[in-house]
């Protein structure tokens, strides 16, 4: 991995995101089987599918996804950038979320 403070090493698309626009994401909830071992949440770029374990809790499972889209959007980011962006994100978005969660409303 290359070291995020040295940007002419990193490919970073003018755009800022590295995927085609015209393939879209897929999230899947999985068994802990379909993913590697120790991992409770992977990214798969070639085949732009986001797999996280179903057994985990509302804040683990916010955080996962958070942190896999992350590696989705900007693979180019080594993996303390994305544990940063990852608990901005979910600090922001787990408030407004969770009581919705708690209540049943989508």
């Amino acid at each position: 991995m290359t070291d995020a403070n040295d940007r002419k090493s990193v490919n970073i698309p003018e755009s800022g995101l590295a995927y085609p626009k015209n393939k879209a994401w897929r999230v899947r909830f999985v068994h802990k089987g379909n993913l590697p071992k120790n991992a409770v949440a992977t990214c798969n770029y070639d085949r732009k599918i986001i797999l996280v374990y179903r057994g985990l809790g509302f804040s683990a499972m916010l955080a996962a996804l958070i942190h896999e889209a992350v590696h989705a959007a900007a693979p180019y980011l080594d993996e303390q950038s994305v544990q940063a962006i990852e608990r901005g994100v979910a600090n922001i978005i787990k408030p407004v979320v969770a009581p919705k969660v708690k209540r049943g409303k989508k």
